[in-house]
């Protein structure tokens, strides 16, 4: 198979964009196979499926010849639109990173409080009442009691 233009699948999702938009609303089913090689496989058969198409449409009455004509769309849109999730969704890492940019925070919003508090340009007894644990819940409940402090 020929290497294609890098541009080609954004084209081709382009082309059939109202057909995906015409989904809108449709249950959907998740993908179980591997996107690009099914992508690789159509394209690859391609040519040859290309040069029975005239067979196909005589022998097969209710064959939808539209779908095949855009097979070749399909299967780069397909190609671009894998690549594309693949690089812009961040791997699962149960909630680690969520976790320490929480904690982050929590430290940075609890020393903006204690040096307002010191300054006297806010009054908050309930400082106090922060956790200071690594858990998700007292990260959650510190958090919720700094915006309010901090909002107030």
């Amino acid at each position: 198979m020929k290497p294609t233009d890098p541009t080609s699948g954004r084209a081709a999702l382009a082309r059939v964009r109202n057909e995906l938009d015409r989904l809108d609303g449709h249950p959907l089913t998740r993908l179980n196979v591997d996107a690009q090689a099914a992508s690789n496989s159509v394209l690859a058969a391609l040519p040859r499926l290309r040069a029975v198409r005239s067979q196909l449409v005589k022998e097969l009455l209710s064959f939808d010849v539209a779908t095949f004509d855009r097979l070749e769309d399909y299967a780069l849109a397909l190609s671009f639109t894998n690549a594309t999730v693949q690089t812009e969704v961040p791997p699962e890492d149960n909630g680690d990173s969520l976790r320490i940019e929480a904690t982050r925070l929590r430290n940075a919003l609890r020393n903006d409080a204690k040096v307002l508090i010191q300054r006297g340009t806010i009054d908050a007894p309930q400082i106090s009442e922060l956790r200071g644990g690594v858990g998700i819940q007292s990260l959650a409940h510190d958090l919720e009691l700094l915006r309010r402090i901090l909002s107030d």
